[in-house]
Parts: C-alpha cells; sequence; structure tokens
C-alpha cells in the first residue's frame, strides 16, 4: 500500500461526519478497489520470452492446459480449448444455453475438475438437470418425480457415474469481482478446479458503475484476468437483445446481438450461438430438411481456430447434444453472418 493510499483510509476513518456503517462500507469499497490493481510485471527479455514459447508447444504443456471433453468430439469442429480462456455461449430464452452448458460440464468431469456456478437457479435445480443429462430422462420427470420402475433404476446407476467425476455447484450471487475472485482462487488452491460455467452473465451487478453497459465491461474486463491469473477456463452464458426477434429472416444472431455490451464480444477468446430454427416455428431448412431436435451451433468468434456453424442434434427430451451424423462437409446452404469466414 502507497502512502498516498494510507492517508486516503487515514482521512476516511477521521471522517467526523460519517456514521460508522458509512465509514464501514467506503473502506470496503476503497480496500476492494486497492486489491483489485494489479500490480507491474517486471519486463521479460525476448530471448526468455522465446524460451517460455517453446515450451508451450510440447505435448506435455498443451495436455495440461487442454480442455478435455472425453469421448465427446466436439472440439473436431470447434478447435480446442484452452485454460486461460474465456468462452461465451449465447442465445435467446429458452434456446438451451443451460442444457448446452450442462452438457459440457458433465462431460469434462470425466477427466478433469468442474465447477458449476449457477445464478440463475439453485443448486437443486441444477442438479436435477445434470441428472437428466446423465439419464437422457425428461427433466420434468425428475422435478415432479413421475419416475418409473427403469427409470428410477437409471437414477440409480448415474450415482456411479458421478462417483468417478470432480463436479462441484455453486448458487451463490455475486456481491462484487473481488469476492468472486477470492471465491474461484480458494475453489483453485482446494479442489484443483480446472474449468468454470457461470450461468449468466446478465445477473450480475455492480452498483458501483454508473449504467449497466459499464457494470457488464468491467465484469468481463474482471473474468479475463481471473481466467489467466487462476489458469482455468471459464465458460459464460449469455443473453441475446430482442433485436433478433424484431427483424426479419431466419432469426439467426450475430456478434451485435450480445446483449448490453460490446465488452462481451471484445474479452471472450469464442463465442458461440445456440439457434433452434423450430423455436420460430421454422419445421424445414434450407435444404428442404425437418428442423425438428435441430441445433446449430454458430461459431461467430473463434481467436484459435476458423469461424463456421456447427450441427448438432439434441435427444428428445432436450437433455442431451450430439454432433450430427452428417459429415460436416455436406452442411453445404449458403449462410454468411457478420465476421464469419467459413461455412461447413
Amino acid at each position: 500500500m502507497t502512502k498516498e493510499q494510507q492517508e486516503k483510509l487515514i482521512t476516511l476513518i477521521q471522517d467526523t461526519n460519517s456514521s460508522t456503517h458509512h465509514k464501514i462500507n467506503v473502506l470496503m469499497r476503497e480496500l476492494e478497489y486497492m486489491k483489485e490493481l494489479p500490480e507491474l510485471p517486471v519486463p521479460i527479455s525476448i530471448l526468455e520470452s522465446v524460451l517460455n514459447e517453446e515450451t508451450k508447444r510440447t505435448p506435455e504443456f498443451i495436455h495440461e492446459n487442454r480442455i478435455d471433453f472425453s469421448e465427446y468430439a466436439i472440439t473436431e469442429r470447434t478447435g480446442p480449448f484452452f485454460k486461460k480462456e474465456v468462452i461465451v455461449v449465447a442465445g435467446r430464452p429458452a434456446m438451451g444455453k443451460t442444457q448446452l452448458l450442462i452438457h459440457w460440464a458433465n462431460q469434462i468431469a470425466k477427466k478433469q475438475t468442474v465447477v458449476y456456478h449457477s445464478l440463475d437457479g439453485t443448486n437443486s435445480e441444477v442438479t436435477n438437470r445434470f441428472l437428466a443429462n446423465e439419464t437422457g430422462i425428461r427433466l420434468n420427470t425428475i422435478q415432479e418425480n413421475k419416475l418409473e420402475v427403469e427409470e428410477r433404476l437409471k437414477i440409480q446407476e448415474s450415482k456411479n457415474a458421478f462417483t468417478e467425476k470432480q463436479l462441484f455447484l455453486v448458487d451463490f450471487s455475486i456481491k462484487s469481482m473481488f469476492q468472486l475472485k477470492e471465491y474461484y482462487k480458494e475453489l483453485v488452491d482446494k479442489k484443483g478446479v480446472d474449468v468454470i460455467f457461470l450461468d449468466y452473465i446478465q445477473l450480475f451487478s455492480d452498483s458501483r458503475n454508473r449504467s449497466r453497459e459499464q457494470e457488464i465491461a468491467s465484469f468481463m474486463r474482471s473474468i479475463k484476468e481471473i481466467a489467466k491469473e487462476l489458469n482455468v477456463c471459464i465458460f459464460l452464458a449469455s443473453q441475446l437483445s430482442r433485436s433478433v426477434e424484431t427483424r426479419g429472416g431466419d432469426k439467426r444472431p450475430i456478434l451485435s446481438d450480445l446483449r448490453e455490451s460490446g465488452a462481451i464480444e471484445e474479452f471472450a477468446d469464442k463465442v458461440f450461438f445456440i439457434y433452434r430454427a423450430e423455436y420460430y416455428g421454422l419445421t424445414m431448412n434450407e435444404m428442404g430438411e425437418p428442423t425438428a431436435n435441430e441445433v446449430e451451433l454458430i461459431i461467430a468468434k473463434n481467436n484459435l481456430f476458423t469461424t463456421h456453424i456447427v450441427g448438432l442434434e439434441r435427444d428428445a427430451n432436450f437433455t442431451r447434444f450430439d454432433l450430427k451424423p452428417t459429415p460436416q462437409t455436406e452442411l453445404t446452404w449458403n449462410y454468411k453472418i457478420e465476421g464469419m469466414n467459413d461455412v461447413f
């Protein structure tokens, strides 16, 4: 702490016009702000930096820092996911964002330690979603306890699968980014967390910022810093603006549809949009095929790979997502969106 900072804190404490409660609140904000200020780094020589980069290209380093989706071959279409990355999965309400994140978290937890942090639902609700994903049983059936004998057996069997997974659930609200960083740091230190899922961005609020855009920009900047400093991969769910609904055409989202702030696009390493044509009552796609249970994962930003569309299928109970069996090279409809350079 600098001398100037010390003097500022002393002045706040000695303020006779403020109540004790007010002083405590002001001091907490000031201390939090001071802790958020990063220490200035020591310069590194170009040779040392080249040697560091050389180390990162070794198979051991790549394996250690790569996010492993187990047998789910999504990375063959999206490119690899790495620690220190922030990945945004965005879509309109009820498009399937949470289901997809649950599916990915459940897959990754087979090999790496995962935290699923829900700002939208309770641990109980999220647990039922993971049970639905693991068993393929419809979520409503689990929540309403209308299970048949065979389904109850599946629930029992799922416990064996979860025994093998390092998967933790969190459902507290974020009071400040400093609190969130300290909490995640403790999880990394004590649980060895590799991947964090946070659902969803727009439920964060910070009264210190004067506008909603400033809030989201501050949040995204801090999340990127957390990912880098703690060496974790962070998946974020995000809502889209209503502009998707008001324009004509097929309603496929574009980067400008990200709700409330361009900082989401700026600080994210990857941005995925979930699009289901049947959500908008479109029963046939551009190739004249039925859209039932079809899901498009639109990769609108991808720092380490190409931007394109990945075809997915959801199961009938909307609990799982699988890659379309059709080879990606056969997905040939003529569709381009802002910032995309490839179509599969």
